[in-house]
């Protein structure tokens, strides 16, 4: 049996909390808060967030949420990588045509929870259905579960995950087993 240590969140526990951690340094600030050097980032976070509920407008979190909304609903996922060669790759995706994957998704968040004061970083693993067992002990890890998700800081929570999910796809996700 596995058990997830992954901490779950009800809408309302993340609410009105502070961002940041106390004790961090100013260069631990700097990091979690470093973008390009793109105003973009900034201008589009800021009329995402004009949508929030007024109840909401100043909260971090909710603020976050506005943000992955906006790419749940109009990002595409597709494994095909046409961002790559750019100079910033999250920034050709997002000012681009928002088909990308996980990286993209989770780097184009990252810096746009960023751009409006949020610290965040993004984080790199796998994601496996539990099927890949098979009713043995051993789990099949393949590539295609290999995942990265944006997360942000918040105080007396620690690392929140604020994963956008696009509602579109280009990719068959049922596939068959990898050499």
């Amino acid at each position: 049996d596995v058990v997830s240590q992954v901490p779950q969140f009800d809408f309302p526990d993340l609410l009105g909390r502070e961002i940041g951690a106390p004790d961090w340094s100013v260069s631990q600030w700097e990091e979690y808060l470093a973008l390009p050097d793109d105003p973009r980032y900034e201008d589009l976070a800021r009329d995402l967030i004009d949508d929030v509920r007024p109840e909401f407008a100043g909260d971090p979190y909710a603020r976050a949420m506005a943000i992955k909304q906006y790419l749940d609903e109009n990002g595409i996922y597709s494994l095909e990588n046409v961002h790559a060669a750019e100079q910033d790759p999250a920034g050709s995706f997002l000012f681009g045509d928002l088909t990308g994957y996980c990286v993209h998704f989770a780097y184009a968040a990252t810096y746009l929870y960023r751009s409006i004061g949020i610290p965040a970083r993004v984080g790199v693993g796998y994601a496996v259905p539990a099927a890949n067992r098979a009713g043995g002990s051993a789990l099949l890890i393949q590539a295609v579960h290999g995942h990265a998700w944006p997360e942000i800081y918040l105080q007396g929570r620690g690392w929140v995950i604020v994963d956008p999910s696009p509602s579109r796809t280009l990719v068959d996700m049922s596939m068959d087993p990898q050499d």
